[in-house]
Protein backbone atom coordinates (compact mmCIF):
# COMPACT_ATOMS: atom_id res chain seq x y z
CA UNK A 1 0.00 0.00 0.00
CA UNK A 2 1.22 3.25 -1.32
CA UNK A 3 2.42 6.08 1.40
CA UNK A 4 -0.27 8.95 1.26
CA UNK A 5 1.43 11.93 -0.32
CA UNK A 6 2.22 14.25 2.66
CA UNK A 7 1.81 18.26 2.13
CA UNK A 8 3.75 21.20 4.28
CA UNK A 9 2.70 23.62 6.06
CA UNK A 10 3.79 27.41 4.32
CA UNK A 11 7.47 27.06 6.91
CA UNK A 12 7.68 30.59 6.67
CA UNK A 13 4.53 32.11 7.65
CA UNK A 14 2.26 29.00 9.18
CA UNK A 15 0.33 29.87 11.77
CA UNK A 16 -0.21 28.45 15.35
CA UNK A 17 -3.17 26.39 13.91
CA UNK A 18 -1.25 25.26 11.33
CA UNK A 19 1.77 24.48 13.66
CA UNK A 20 -0.56 22.30 15.56
CA UNK A 21 -1.49 20.39 12.88
CA UNK A 22 2.21 19.68 11.81
CA UNK A 23 2.85 18.52 14.91
CA UNK A 24 0.16 15.98 14.54
CA UNK A 25 1.43 14.63 11.44
CA UNK A 26 4.99 15.07 11.33
CA UNK A 27 4.55 10.77 13.14
CA UNK A 28 3.33 9.95 10.03
CA UNK A 29 6.21 11.36 7.67
CA UNK A 30 8.36 8.48 6.25
CA UNK A 31 11.91 8.61 5.37
CA UNK A 32 11.02 10.48 2.40
CA UNK A 33 9.05 12.75 3.30
CA UNK A 34 11.24 13.86 6.37
CA UNK A 35 14.21 14.20 3.38
CA UNK A 36 11.66 16.67 1.56
CA UNK A 37 10.96 18.73 4.47
CA UNK A 38 14.69 19.13 4.72
CA UNK A 39 14.97 20.11 1.23
CA UNK A 40 12.36 22.89 1.54
CA UNK A 41 14.11 24.02 5.12
CA UNK A 42 17.56 24.48 2.74
CA UNK A 43 15.64 26.07 0.17
CA UNK A 44 13.75 29.04 2.29
CA UNK A 45 16.68 29.49 4.11
CA UNK A 46 18.66 30.28 0.30
CA UNK A 47 15.13 32.25 0.06
CA UNK A 48 15.59 34.24 3.40
CA UNK A 49 19.07 35.29 2.91
CA UNK A 50 18.36 37.04 -0.73
CA UNK A 51 14.89 38.41 0.72
CA UNK A 52 15.93 39.14 4.54
CA UNK A 53 12.60 38.39 6.61
CA UNK A 54 13.64 37.90 9.47
CA UNK A 55 10.51 36.72 10.72
CA UNK A 56 10.62 33.92 8.21
CA UNK A 57 13.68 32.45 9.61
CA UNK A 58 12.05 32.68 12.69
CA UNK A 59 9.14 30.94 11.69
CA UNK A 60 11.48 28.02 9.65
CA UNK A 61 13.67 27.37 13.20
CA UNK A 62 10.50 26.53 14.95
CA UNK A 63 10.04 23.78 12.65
CA UNK A 64 13.89 22.68 12.71
CA UNK A 65 13.62 22.51 16.41
CA UNK A 66 10.71 20.45 16.33
CA UNK A 67 11.90 17.93 13.70
CA UNK A 68 15.02 18.10 16.08
CA UNK A 69 13.24 17.25 19.09
CA UNK A 70 11.69 13.90 17.41
CA UNK A 71 14.65 12.92 15.41
CA UNK A 72 18.24 12.35 16.48
CA UNK A 73 20.80 14.76 15.44
CA UNK A 74 22.84 13.02 13.28
CA UNK A 75 19.86 11.28 11.80
CA UNK A 76 18.71 14.69 10.63
CA UNK A 77 21.73 15.41 9.38
CA UNK A 78 21.89 12.27 7.44
CA UNK A 79 18.59 13.85 6.10
CA UNK A 80 19.65 17.55 6.14
CA UNK A 81 23.21 16.22 4.05
CA UNK A 82 20.92 13.76 1.37
CA UNK A 83 18.93 16.93 0.66
CA UNK A 84 21.56 18.96 -0.08
CA UNK A 85 23.27 16.88 -2.41
CA UNK A 86 19.73 16.65 -4.25
CA UNK A 87 20.74 20.09 -5.44
CA UNK A 88 23.96 20.83 -7.88
CA UNK A 89 22.93 24.40 -7.24
CA UNK A 90 23.11 25.33 -3.71
CA UNK A 91 24.72 28.40 -3.18
CA UNK A 92 26.90 29.83 -0.32
CA UNK A 93 24.17 31.23 2.57
CA UNK A 94 26.65 33.75 3.73
CA UNK A 95 27.55 35.47 0.24
CA UNK A 96 24.31 35.72 -0.25
CA UNK A 97 23.47 37.30 3.19
CA UNK A 98 26.24 39.70 2.82
CA UNK A 99 25.54 40.87 -0.83
CA UNK A 100 22.09 41.92 -0.17
CA UNK A 101 23.31 43.64 2.84
CA UNK A 102 21.27 41.53 5.46
CA UNK A 103 22.91 43.07 8.67
CA UNK A 104 19.67 41.10 10.78
CA UNK A 105 19.88 37.73 9.28
CA UNK A 106 23.40 37.48 10.25
CA UNK A 107 23.07 38.24 13.56
CA UNK A 108 20.14 35.35 14.20
CA UNK A 109 22.09 33.16 12.73
CA UNK A 110 24.88 33.52 14.91
CA UNK A 111 22.29 33.62 18.01
CA UNK A 112 22.00 31.26 20.52
CA UNK A 113 18.37 30.83 19.45
CA UNK A 114 19.55 29.41 15.87
CA UNK A 115 22.11 27.52 17.22
CA UNK A 116 21.34 24.20 15.84
CA UNK A 117 20.43 25.27 12.50
CA UNK A 118 23.49 27.08 12.33
CA UNK A 119 25.45 23.88 13.45
CA UNK A 120 23.70 22.23 10.29
CA UNK A 121 24.59 24.68 7.71
CA UNK A 122 28.16 25.38 8.91
CA UNK A 123 27.96 20.72 8.94
CA UNK A 124 26.59 21.13 5.34
CA UNK A 125 29.55 23.49 4.28
CA UNK A 126 27.34 26.11 2.69
CA UNK A 127 28.28 28.75 5.16
CA UNK A 128 32.01 28.45 4.74
CA UNK A 129 34.11 32.44 4.40
CA UNK A 130 36.01 30.95 1.90
CA UNK A 131 33.80 29.67 -0.92
CA UNK A 132 33.14 32.42 -3.37
CA UNK A 133 29.76 32.69 -5.95
CA UNK A 134 30.11 32.81 -9.79
CA UNK A 135 31.58 36.37 -9.72
CA UNK A 136 34.53 34.61 -7.56
CA UNK A 137 33.47 36.84 -4.67
CA UNK A 138 33.49 35.73 -1.11
CA UNK A 139 31.19 37.25 2.37
CA UNK A 140 33.88 39.46 3.44
CA UNK A 141 34.00 40.82 -0.22
CA UNK A 142 30.14 41.55 0.00
CA UNK A 143 30.18 43.11 3.52
CA UNK A 144 32.29 45.57 2.77
CA UNK A 145 31.46 46.22 -0.82
CA UNK A 146 28.10 47.04 0.84
CA UNK A 147 29.19 49.81 3.31
CA UNK A 148 27.19 48.31 6.11
CA UNK A 149 29.29 48.69 8.87
CA UNK A 150 27.56 46.77 11.43
CA UNK A 151 27.08 43.39 8.55
CA UNK A 152 30.88 43.36 8.17
CA UNK A 153 31.58 44.15 12.18
CA UNK A 154 28.76 40.82 12.95
CA UNK A 155 30.27 38.92 10.43
CA UNK A 156 33.97 39.43 12.10
CA UNK A 157 33.24 39.53 15.98
CA UNK A 158 30.13 37.29 16.19
CA UNK A 159 30.91 34.71 14.50
CA UNK A 160 30.26 31.88 17.09
CA UNK A 161 32.68 30.24 19.15
CA UNK A 162 35.00 33.32 18.44
CA UNK A 163 36.29 32.05 15.18
CA UNK A 164 38.52 34.45 14.18
CA UNK A 165 39.82 35.32 17.79
CA UNK A 166 41.38 31.79 16.99
CA UNK A 167 42.39 32.25 13.68
CA UNK A 168 43.73 36.06 12.77
CA UNK A 169 45.97 35.68 10.00
CA UNK A 170 43.16 34.26 7.86
CA UNK A 171 40.91 37.17 8.43
CA UNK A 172 43.82 39.53 7.51
CA UNK A 173 44.19 37.58 4.63
CA UNK A 174 40.41 37.47 3.24
CA UNK A 175 40.33 41.39 4.32
CA UNK A 176 43.07 42.33 2.99
CA UNK A 177 42.30 40.53 -0.11
CA UNK A 178 38.83 41.71 -0.41
CA UNK A 179 39.89 45.25 0.18
CA UNK A 180 42.69 46.08 -2.35
CA UNK A 181 40.37 44.14 -4.94
CA UNK A 182 37.66 46.74 -4.34
CA UNK A 183 39.73 49.63 -4.17
CA UNK A 184 41.85 48.29 -7.39
CA UNK A 185 38.26 48.41 -9.11
CA UNK A 186 37.57 51.42 -7.67
CA UNK A 187 34.50 50.33 -5.87
CA UNK A 188 32.94 53.60 -4.10
CA UNK A 189 33.56 52.86 0.23
CA UNK A 190 32.31 55.45 2.79
CA UNK A 191 35.36 57.08 4.40
CA UNK A 192 33.79 55.06 7.58
CA UNK A 193 33.64 51.72 6.05
CA UNK A 194 37.49 52.20 4.83
CA UNK A 195 38.44 53.27 8.37
CA UNK A 196 36.59 50.49 9.92
CA UNK A 197 38.92 48.18 7.79
CA UNK A 198 41.74 49.65 7.57
CA UNK A 199 41.72 50.21 11.65
CA UNK A 200 40.81 46.15 12.00
CA UNK A 201 43.61 45.68 9.93
CA UNK A 202 46.05 47.50 11.99
CA UNK A 203 44.73 46.18 15.27
CA UNK A 204 45.39 42.30 13.83
CA UNK A 205 48.71 43.35 12.81
CA UNK A 206 50.36 44.75 15.61
CA UNK A 207 48.02 44.42 18.62
CA UNK A 208 46.27 40.89 17.97
CA UNK A 209 47.41 38.58 21.13
CA UNK A 210 48.30 35.17 19.38
CA UNK A 211 49.77 33.52 21.95
CA UNK A 212 46.90 31.09 22.59
CA UNK A 213 46.04 30.22 19.15
CA UNK A 214 48.15 28.54 16.21
CA UNK A 215 49.33 30.52 13.38
CA UNK A 216 47.47 29.70 10.02
CA UNK A 217 48.30 29.93 6.48
CA UNK A 218 45.82 28.29 4.42
CA UNK A 219 46.73 26.78 1.48
CA UNK A 220 42.91 27.84 -0.13
CA UNK A 221 43.56 31.60 0.97
CA UNK A 222 47.32 31.35 -0.84
CA UNK A 223 45.57 29.92 -3.90
CA UNK A 224 43.25 32.91 -3.69
CA UNK A 225 46.09 35.29 -3.66
CA UNK A 226 47.47 33.53 -6.30
CA UNK A 227 45.08 33.98 -8.68
CA UNK A 228 44.37 37.16 -7.65
CA UNK A 229 47.71 38.39 -8.59
CA UNK A 230 47.46 36.40 -11.78
CA UNK A 231 43.86 38.13 -12.88
CA UNK A 232 45.47 41.38 -11.84
CA UNK A 233 48.68 40.78 -14.31
CA UNK A 234 45.89 40.30 -17.05
CA UNK A 235 44.18 43.31 -16.35
CA UNK A 236 47.37 45.02 -16.57
CA UNK A 237 47.96 43.78 -20.13
CA UNK A 238 44.98 45.35 -21.77
CA UNK A 239 46.45 48.76 -21.12
CA UNK A 240 47.44 48.74 -24.99
CA UNK A 241 49.25 52.72 -24.71
CA UNK A 242 52.37 53.61 -24.10
CA UNK A 243 51.43 55.94 -21.12
CA UNK A 244 52.10 55.27 -18.20
CA UNK A 245 48.62 57.17 -16.25
CA UNK A 246 47.44 56.72 -12.26
CA UNK A 247 45.76 53.64 -12.98
CA UNK A 248 48.27 51.14 -14.52
CA UNK A 249 50.47 52.36 -11.77
CA UNK A 250 47.80 52.12 -9.22
CA UNK A 251 47.31 47.98 -10.42
CA UNK A 252 51.53 47.89 -10.61
CA UNK A 253 51.34 48.54 -6.98
CA UNK A 254 49.00 46.20 -6.03
CA UNK A 255 50.54 43.70 -8.07
CA UNK A 256 53.68 44.72 -5.83
CA UNK A 257 51.96 44.02 -2.89
CA UNK A 258 50.96 40.87 -4.12
CA UNK A 259 53.84 39.21 -5.02
CA UNK A 260 55.51 40.84 -1.08
CA UNK A 261 52.97 38.65 0.14
CA UNK A 262 52.83 35.65 -1.51
CA UNK A 263 57.51 35.69 -1.69
CA UNK A 264 57.39 34.94 1.92
CA UNK A 265 54.66 32.44 1.87
CA UNK A 266 55.82 30.60 -1.13
CA UNK A 267 59.78 30.03 0.01
CA UNK A 268 59.41 26.39 -1.57
CA UNK A 269 59.26 27.68 -5.14
CA UNK A 270 62.49 30.00 -5.10
CA UNK A 271 63.88 28.24 -7.67
CA UNK A 272 61.48 28.34 -9.84
CA UNK A 273 59.83 31.97 -9.59
CA UNK A 274 62.15 34.77 -9.59
CA UNK A 275 60.02 36.62 -6.92
CA UNK A 276 62.75 38.86 -5.54
CA UNK A 277 64.00 39.93 -8.83
CA UNK A 278 60.10 40.73 -10.03
CA UNK A 279 59.54 43.03 -6.78
CA UNK A 280 62.54 44.72 -7.33
CA UNK A 281 61.79 45.71 -11.13
CA UNK A 282 58.07 47.01 -9.82
CA UNK A 283 59.13 49.25 -7.34
CA UNK A 284 61.88 50.41 -9.22
CA UNK A 285 59.48 51.27 -12.34
CA UNK A 286 56.67 52.65 -9.57
CA UNK A 287 59.74 55.21 -8.23
CA UNK A 288 60.69 56.08 -11.50
CA UNK A 289 56.83 57.30 -12.71
CA UNK A 290 56.42 58.98 -8.94
CA UNK A 291 59.33 60.78 -7.64
CA UNK A 292 61.51 63.24 -8.77
CA UNK A 293 64.68 62.20 -7.53
CA UNK A 294 67.66 61.95 -10.51
CA UNK A 295 68.44 58.24 -10.38
CA UNK A 296 64.51 58.20 -11.74
CA UNK A 297 65.69 59.11 -14.91
CA UNK A 298 68.33 55.96 -15.10
CA UNK A 299 65.53 53.69 -13.97
CA UNK A 300 63.28 54.52 -16.23
CA UNK A 301 65.96 54.06 -19.23
CA UNK A 302 66.28 50.50 -17.95
CA UNK A 303 62.56 49.97 -17.32
CA UNK A 304 59.87 50.94 -19.54
CA UNK A 305 56.36 50.32 -19.86
CA UNK A 306 56.75 47.18 -22.55
CA UNK A 307 59.19 45.59 -20.53
CA UNK A 308 57.36 45.42 -17.32
CA UNK A 309 54.00 43.86 -19.29
CA UNK A 310 56.63 41.27 -21.06
CA UNK A 311 58.15 40.32 -17.21
CA UNK A 312 54.79 39.77 -15.25
CA UNK A 313 53.12 37.91 -18.68
CA UNK A 314 56.21 35.78 -18.21
CA UNK A 315 56.01 35.49 -14.26
CA UNK A 316 52.34 34.91 -14.62
CA UNK A 317 52.63 32.27 -16.82
CA UNK A 318 55.13 30.50 -14.58
CA UNK A 319 53.01 30.85 -11.71
CA UNK A 320 50.10 30.02 -13.15
CA UNK A 321 52.10 26.13 -13.95
CA UNK A 322 52.90 26.19 -10.75
CA UNK A 323 49.78 26.43 -8.95
CA UNK A 324 48.27 23.08 -8.51
CA UNK A 325 51.98 21.80 -7.11
CA UNK A 326 51.11 24.54 -4.62
CA UNK A 327 48.13 23.41 -3.98
CA UNK A 328 48.38 20.29 -3.34
CA UNK A 329 51.55 20.54 -1.39
CA UNK A 330 51.38 20.08 2.78
CA UNK A 331 50.92 23.65 3.90
CA UNK A 332 53.94 23.49 6.45
CA UNK A 333 56.13 22.23 3.59
CA UNK A 334 55.12 26.14 1.41
CA UNK A 335 57.96 28.17 3.49
CA UNK A 336 60.46 25.50 3.10
CA UNK A 337 63.30 27.78 1.42
CA UNK A 338 66.06 25.61 -1.20
CA UNK A 339 69.13 25.54 0.76
CA UNK A 340 71.22 26.87 -2.43
CA UNK A 341 72.85 30.09 -2.95
CA UNK A 342 71.02 32.86 -4.81
CA UNK A 343 73.47 32.45 -8.27
CA UNK A 344 72.53 28.83 -7.93
CA UNK A 345 68.77 29.71 -8.14
CA UNK A 346 68.89 31.56 -10.52
CA UNK A 347 70.71 29.72 -12.96
CA UNK A 348 68.26 26.82 -12.67
CA UNK A 349 65.25 29.07 -13.01
CA UNK A 350 67.04 30.58 -16.20
CA UNK A 351 67.59 26.97 -17.74
CA UNK A 352 63.77 25.60 -16.35
CA UNK A 353 62.46 29.39 -17.77
CA UNK A 354 64.74 31.39 -20.23
CA UNK A 355 62.70 34.20 -20.98
CA UNK A 356 63.74 35.19 -17.77
CA UNK A 357 67.09 36.02 -18.42
CA UNK A 358 65.97 39.86 -19.66
CA UNK A 359 64.71 40.49 -16.51
CA UNK A 360 67.63 39.12 -14.26
CA UNK A 361 70.08 41.39 -16.75
CA UNK A 362 67.67 44.15 -15.85
CA UNK A 363 67.31 43.28 -12.43
CA UNK A 364 71.11 43.42 -11.75
CA UNK A 365 71.62 46.24 -13.56
CA UNK A 366 68.91 48.69 -11.20
CA UNK A 367 70.31 46.46 -8.27
CA UNK A 368 73.78 47.93 -8.94
CA UNK A 369 72.66 51.62 -10.05
CA UNK A 370 70.63 51.71 -6.64
CA UNK A 371 73.54 50.83 -4.85
CA UNK A 372 75.61 53.02 -6.02
CA UNK A 373 73.40 55.66 -5.37
CA UNK A 374 72.98 54.15 -1.83
CA UNK A 375 76.87 54.41 -1.29
CA UNK A 376 76.88 57.84 -3.14
CA UNK A 377 74.35 59.56 -0.48
CA UNK A 378 75.99 58.01 2.57
CA UNK A 379 79.65 60.12 1.23
CA UNK A 380 77.64 63.09 0.73
CA UNK A 381 75.87 62.41 3.95
CA UNK A 382 79.68 62.40 5.60
CA UNK A 383 81.28 65.00 4.02
CA UNK A 384 78.56 67.15 5.56
CA UNK A 385 78.86 66.04 8.48
CA UNK A 386 82.71 66.31 8.31
CA UNK A 387 82.31 69.92 6.99
CA UNK A 388 79.78 70.99 9.92
CA UNK A 389 82.25 69.84 12.17
CA UNK A 390 85.23 71.84 10.69
CA UNK A 391 83.00 75.49 10.23
CA UNK A 392 82.33 74.52 14.44
CA UNK A 393 86.02 73.73 15.37
CA UNK A 394 87.60 77.12 13.10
Amino acid sequence: MSQPKVSFPDLLKSSAKAKKKFITNFGNYDHESIRKLCLEILNKVEKIAESGDVDGLKSLNWFVEHISGAVQDETLYNYFMNANNDSITRRNILVLICKHGHGDILNCLFSEEFKLLWNFLVKLQIVSLTSTDEEQHNAIYYAIRSNNIQLLDALIHKWPNDYFGNNAEELDELLSLAYEELKLKNVLLTDEMQAFVENELINLRFFHNNSNSKPLLSSKLIQSRIEVLIASIEKLQTFCSDTVDERFLYLVKFIARNVYVLKRQLKCTYSKLPWEEIEFCLIAFVCSHTTDEDINLIYSSVLNKAKILTYLDHFSRCLNKELNYITNLETKKLSNQPNLKREELKNIIISISPEFAPLYADYMVIRDIHSLETVKKYIELSLSAKGKKGNWLS
